[in-house]
């Protein structure tokens, strides 16, 4: 039961324990008051008298007299029941303006409390941008202000929270592209000295050392050139453009970009049978999932890597795995994974997981990864789907490619 409607219950009881007792002693007050109007001992009174009174004048008025008071006896009962009548109506109309009137201060008191209670539902989802508006009662206006002031508070510990994360975010990837570009400008600086000192020892030498050392300085602006366009991508990653896809057909195509992989049994691609749809970019989603796979192939360990790729749906999601047979993802890197220019791998822009992140947020997605136990790293996809109930995590699957 609402507080408003608990409030009126409690406001109609208790008038309604108010009113019984006083309506009972008015009754009483009544129903005497009416006997006393035909009391059998008055008109005993005035019958004796007519034997007495000699006068025919004034015995005919003592006839008309108690003839008029048992006419007044007669008309007790009913004049008890139009009170009784008229009690009830009065006492229902109490009722119905107590009624109204206790439903007008319940609006007045729940109202602002409804809207505080809604107010702090739309905070615990994380938006602060409401406020409750002013209250008239003076202890619920003191709350109501206290609340707000609360919301104020939140919506300026959030915003501070925001630039301070993304200063420290911008700080992590300053020292990131700091470092990225100090490597190759170290050795670029080394071979040029080398050319210089060779150029001026012994041109023969020179002309030996200098097809080395300019392609390795061509490999280094390239390297370059890759963090430089790896960032630029991340940077100006569009919207999505959502339309309806199946994450089958999906993995299908990502699948033909590695014909060796696939041929030579090191990717295996498990898809079921019915059809999972979501609402997607193609191109963005394939590009996410292109990372994910290649990321899982250049996963540090001995040997050749395989890859293993599945899919499944609940009610709501699809989820896509992809499994490698690494060595795994260090424990201090795993939980700053999918930042900017975090990277496990030698010569790594750490740009292709913050990519597949944010690829996936945008499709209000999520994406995690974890080390398995037999060994290997597992990356693990949620995706919702476009209407529930394609297939359920149990479906039969089988195995494509």
């Amino acid at each position: 039961m609402s507080l408003r409607a608990r409030f009126i219950l409690s406001a109609m009881i208790l008038l309604l324990a108010g009113m019984l007792p006083m309506g009972w002693f008015a009754m009483r007050s009544i129903d005497k008051t009416i006997r006393v109007w035909h009391d059998a001992q008055v008109g005993a009174a005035l019958q004796q008298s007519l034997t007495h009174v000699e006068n025919e004048a004034v015995r005919r008025q003592v006839n008309e007299a108690l003839i008029r008071y048992n006419q007044l006896g007669a008309l007790q009962r009913p004049m008890q029941w139009q009170l009784v009548i008229v009690g009830l109506t009065l006492a229902f109309a109490i009722v119905v303006l107590a009624s109204l009137a206790a439903w007008l201060l319940a609006v007045q008191l729940t109202r602002p409390l409804n809207s505080v209670a809604k107010t702090a539902e739309n905070i615990a989802r994380g938006d602060l941008s409401h406020t409750v508006p002013p209250a008239r009662i003076p202890e619920i206006a003191a709350l109501v202000d206290t609340f707000n002031a609360m919301v104020v508070s939140l919506r300026q510990s959030r915003a501070a929270l925001a630039r301070a994360e993304r200063r420290a975010a911008w700080q992590d990837i300053a020292r990131a592209i700091a470092h990225e570009i100090k490597n190759p400008l170290t050795p670029m600086r080394l071979t040029t000295q080398h050319l210089r000192e060779r150029f001026h020892e012994n041109r023969p030498r020179f002309e030996e050392t200098f097809p080395r050392a300019t392609d390795m300085i061509l490999t280094e602006i390239d390297r370059l050139e890759r963090l430089a366009n790896a960032f630029s991508t991340f940077a100006k990653m569009p919207a999505p453009v959502v339309e309806p896809l199946d994450v089958r057909a999906l993995l299908q195509q990502t699948v033909e970009l590695f014909p060796a992989e696939r041929d030579g049994g090191r990717l295996i691609v498990t898809l079921p049978e019915a059809p999972v749809t979501v609402s997607g970019d193609l191109e963005q989603l394939k590009q996410a999932l292109l990372n994910l796979v290649k990321n899982a192939f250049e996963a540090p360990g001995e040997g050749e890597r395989h890859v293993q790729i599945g899919l499944s749906a609940t009610a709501r999601e699809a989820i896509i795995e992809v499994k490698d047979d690494g060595t795994g993802i260090p424990p201090e890197v795993l939980e700053r994974l999918f930042q900017p220019y975090i990277t496990t791998k030698e010569g790594g822009s750490g740009i292709g997981l913050a990519i597949v992140d944010r690829v996936i947020t945008d499709h209000q997605g999520r994406v995690t990864a974890q080390n398995m136990e037999q060994g290997g790293a597992l990356f693990r996809v949620w995706l919702p789907l476009q209407n529930t109930g394609f297939i359920r995590e149990d479906s039969h699957a089988h195995s494509g490619y």
